[in-house]
């Protein structure tokens, strides 16, 4: 259950520590865990137009297989065919070592979803049909240690489900949601990580700097994922894998079953029921907790050094860095950083000395490594773009500067981390797929690939390097025995060998320029270090002792620097230029290597995998594995009042069918509201169908309230369009046809001036396209207080005779939304346009109306078949997180002002016959201006779920107007 959200956000994926982003993904099951939690507590909220439940990604193309073990149903498609099998052992050896652990049992088979559809490692656990989905490429790069990705990654979200059932009671789903709403994520997920896997130094690296930077989160803020960025967010987890361990030194790990026990017969309050177990609340624990890893890291500091003390920092305008580049020459510099960490987008940018200007480069989601071309008139790199079915690939791409132009050199190949030959003819790169990692050779006059390696399964490689002489190719391997080292290889496959045979972690080799002497990554001293080797990989030499981390390392092209990534501040990664020639002696001391805190190999876990029976392989045909996901009270607001029923959800572990059922009666009327959705092909298909009541409030010749009964059907297809271009920016088509009959329910009442003048009845039948496009910068805060981006929305509705509508009528529609971030305490400034322009028949009971919510500070609702509007705002962040967590409830965070003004103005006919009431032109409907400000707030009931509280002040220009306050739940433009 990896940390990431559904928000549009990316990570990197060449060296830095594990603080991952990524696009487009159910980012974690802190995420998943978080909306079910918000399902449970806020169904008095639902609508019979719920949005729709589908979340995820279409892909017809694959054929999905499944297996059964003894205690897991595992459906994977048939690329991973070697991965699955693997990976059934893996989990089988995990659940008996789990379930005795934390002397829990689940109560029925777990079913475990395997995909290598994108380039892309994580893992997410849903309690709604205890379903685990791993996404199987390995991720050697992010990790460090022996234990390999699959099975880091299946013990933990493993432990999650354990966890899940271990809250089940007599009331079955329910008591799961709540008792995972009210569980801290730092206990959530530090148990997942100390039951799955050990403290690494990867782990340690950034609970040592964020304690030296005194950025730790406080215990409020380690209650959930609230408005983090990717390292509070990673925060999050390592400070509750620390706290988990610390607990488990203290009571013994029994205390972790007892602890879940005894919340589930409480599950209102899990610090109540720690302090039950353990005398200890959280603030208690963590303050004891403090001092322990204070007394650690100050011993850990001795001996140590800073890299901002005793190297030369390269300064670029991004926060974070991951790799400078030298051209050949020495002229220019391609950076790959983030500019900043609430964004996590990695872009390439070059640094020209001359002109000391940075240009932009490579569009965004660039990866780390990248190479220039012998003369300096070409850099390789490569970088994530949408793939088939909108999958997240990475590719080959090739700046030409004397053309001025990408271009793109492979085609979902996924493929990174090139490099050019010293010929400048060939590119040696990493392809992955289905659970492989190996080296390809790709000529780029040629348009040919060639593959280099054929490493097995559990083998994986990164960051190769082309030796000056063009003879050797060194890279970072991990074995299949988990062994992590630097090796080389000739070009045309042989001499395979290892440069270093420590049993340390060693990693990402760079030439000097001579040839004579490889830079690479080197753990040995608790911490990722620079050490310089001789070329076969004699004589290794440490350049660093730091107190943080060094990544990356490239040399200068004249040999007498090392460009490394360092990273030994909380709010920054930097890159430093270090002097190639530098050596130091290292300090140890007895309590600094190995680390104190049970840093042994996890013992439960058996060194060999036992050989898992598996039954019969089968082809899976969704229908036959719908299952009920949750069953739920649910209490509807409408026009009628509130309304008790239910909300019923079904789905297949895939999602390729998913339906939902609303059901409510009150008033002796019944409510439904039914949706499908099936994603097994593309487009999506969307099905909706129920009846409804609405009150059409007062109406001239009525005695009493309009009451309508509306019936409907509609079916809709909807299209991500991508055009393989950029992860930014997402064009979206949408289509649907709708019937609906209406229905006057007491019609016997009104007293009509004319025939004409009675409420419409009959059928409205529609079928409206739309065109959507979205280009953003990822902003955690996009509820509130968005960032730099484009919206924009348009298409048209039509009902006419041909389709049997009673109702004709044409309707186009249009908005377009725009924002800007400034530099300046990150104020924005936003404005959005849109207008909508209906020709034909209207109801007469449902006159269009331009709500207050496009023109704030009006009293009521402007009415006409013509409209259009405008908005101004200029925002101003005033606190960006207030830590303030009352009655450990609501966690108030973000606050923002915003100052606007808005206009409007709407005119044609108001409604069908509308009496015989002239009809206004455009000259003569007044405009109506308002200005004001908002107060806008982010609040998280239980640290889980976002809500957004906006409280306004408008009022109309001119004299004699009044104020008007207003008070939304509702996310911003």
């Amino acid at each position: 259950m990896k940390d990431v959200k559904k928000r549009v956000l990316l990570s990197e994926k060449d060296g830095t520590p594990n603080f991952r982003m990524r696009l487009f993904k159910a980012e974690s099951a802190g995420l998943m865990r978080r909306f079910l939690f918000f399902l449970l507590t806020a169904l008095f909220l639902v609508s019979p137009g719920m949005a729709q439940i589908y979340v995820g990604e279409n892909h017809p193309e694959l054929q999905w297989m499944i297996i059964e073990t003894v205690h897991f149903k595992i459906i994977y498609h048939k690329e991973v065919t070697d991965v699955a099998q693997e990976a059934a052992g893996v989990a089988e050896s995990s659940y008996y070592s789990i379930t005795r652990a934390m002397r829990m049992v689940p109560g029925d088979k777990i079913v475990l979803v395997l995909q290598d559809t994108d380039d892309y490692s994580n893992g997410m656990s849903n309690p709604l049909g205890h379903v685990m989905t791993i996404w199987t490429p390995p991720m050697p790069k992010y990790t460090t240690g022996k234990m390999k990705w699959l099975r880091r990654v299946i013990a933990h979200e493993l432990t999650h489900e354990i966890h899940f059932w271990g809250l089940r009671s007599r009331f079955g789903i329910w008591t799961e949601l709540l008792g995972i709403g009210t569980t801290p994520d730092w206990f959530t997920e530090g148990l997942a990580q100390y039951q799955a896997e050990t403290w690494d130094i990867h782990r340690d690296l950034l609970l040592r700097v964020a304690w030296w930077s005194q950025k730790l989160l406080r215990v409020k803020d380690i209650q959930g994922f609230v408005g983090t960025d990717p390292i509070d967010s990673r925060l999050v987890y390592e400070e509750g894998h620390s706290l988990v361990r610390y607990m488990s030194r203290r009571w013994g790990e029994a205390v972790f079953p007892q602890l879940i026990k005894k919340h589930k017969q409480f599950l209102l309050s899990f610090d109540w029921n720690l302090y039950r177990k353990t005398h200890s609340t959280e603030r208690r624990l963590y303050r004891a907790w403090l001092d322990s890893v204070t007394q650690h890291y100050l011993k850990w500091k001795t001996g140590r050094e800073f890299m901002a003390d005793a190297a030369k920092p390269f300064r670029t305008p991004f926060q974070g860095v991951y790799s400078v580049r030298e051209s050949p020459d020495g002229l220019k510099a391609a950076v790959v950083g983030i500019r900043k960490f609430d964004e996590w987008m990695p872009e390439l940018r070059v640094f020209d000395k001359k002109s000391k200007a940075w240009k932009s480069f490579g569009g965004t989601y660039v990866h780390a490594q990248t190479s220039w071309s012998p003369d300096g008139k070409k850099l390789v790199y490569s970088r994530a773009h949408p793939g088939i079915s909108q999958s997240i690939t990475d590719d080959l791409f090739l700046y030409d500067f004397d053309r001025g132009k990408e271009i793109q050199l492979t085609q979902n190949v996924r493929a990174s981390d090139p490099d050019f030959s010293p010929d400048g003819r060939r590119l040696v790169f990493v392809k992955h797929f289905s659970g492989r990692c190996n080296l390809m050779i790709y000529d780029w006059r040629r348009k040919t690939i060639q593959q280099l390696t054929d490493f097995p399964l559990r083998t994986a490689v990164f960051a190769p390097r082309w030796s000056p002489d063009g003879r050797t190719i060194a890279f970072s391997l991990v074995d299949s025995s988990g062994k992590r080292t630097v090796a080389a290889i000739s070009p045309d496959g042989d001499s395979l060998r290892v440069l270093q045979n420590s049993g340390y972690d060693a990693r990402s080799p760079d030439w000097s320029p001579c040839g004579k002497k490889i830079a690479y990554i080197d753990y040995r001293f608790g911490t990722p270090n620079l050490f310089v080797m001789n070329r076969d990989g004699s004589n290794p030499q440490a350049v660093t002792n730091a107190f943080g981390g060094i990544f990356n390392p490239n040399w200068s092209p004249d040999g007498a620097r090392i460009f490394a990534t360092v990273f030994e501040k909380r709010d920054s990664i930097g890159i430093f230029s270090i002097p190639a020639d530098r050596r130091v002696q290292p300090h140890f001391g007895p309590l600094e290597i190995p680390w104190t805190w049970d840093n042994q190999t996890f013992k439960r876990f058996p060194a060999h995998l036992e050989k898992t029976q598996i039954g019969r392989i089968m082809d899976y045909y969704s229908p036959n594995y719908l299952q009920s996901l949750i069953l739920l009270p649910a209490v509807l607001k409408d026009d009628r009042g509130y309304e008790g029923g239910f909300l019923h959800i079904l789905a297949d572990p895939l999602n390729e069918h998913q339906l939902q059922s609303l059901v409510t009666i009150g008033d002796r009327r019944f409510t439904a509201d039914f949706k499908y959705v099936n994603t097994q092909y593309m487009p999506t298909i969307m099905v909706n169908a129920g009846q409804l009541y609405r009150n059409c409030g007062n109406f001239p010749g009525y005695s009493g309230s309009l009451w309508e009964r509306h019936r409907y059907a509609s079916v809709g297809l909807s299209l991500p369009v991508s055009f393989g271009k950029n992860l930014r920016a997402g064009h979206f088509i949408s289509t649907q046809f709708n019937v609906t009959q209406i229905r006057n329910l007491s019609v016997k009442k009104f007293k009509p001036v004319r025939k004409n003048d009675l409420p419409f009845t009959g059928f409205v039948n529609e079928w409206s396209l739309f065109y959507a496009y979205r280009w953003q910068l990822p902003d955690l805060a996009n509820d509130i207080h968005p960032a730099t981006g484009v919206y924009l929305r348009t298409g048209f509705r039509w009902a006419g005779r041909l389709i049997g509508s009673d109702l004709r009528y044409k309707e186009w529609q249009a908005q377009i939304a725009a924002r800007k971030m400034f530099s300046f305490h990150r104020n924005v400034l936003a404005a959005r346009m849109g207008g909508l322009w209906h020709e034909g028949g209207r109801m007469i009971q449902s006159p269009p109306q331009l709500s207050t919510r496009y023109v704030r500070g009006l009293s009521t609702c402007l009415e006409g078949t013509r409209q259009i509007y405008g908005n101004l705002e200029y925002r101003i962040q005033l606190i960006r997180n207030l830590h303030l967590y009352f009655l450990r409830f609501l966690y108030f965070e973000r606050f923002t002002l915003a100052f606007f003004t808005d206009a409007g103005k709407a005119w044609g006919r108001n409604t069908q016959t509308l009496f015989t009431r002239r009809i206004p032109d455009f000259n003569e409907s007044p405009w109506k201006t308002t200005f004001g400000a908002e107060w806008r707030m982010r609040v998280w009931p239980w640290a889980k779920m976002p809500i957004v509280f906006r409280i306004g002040a408008g009022r109309e220009f001119g004299p004699k107007k009044s104020w008007k306050i207003y008070f939304l739940f509702a996310p911003v433009f």
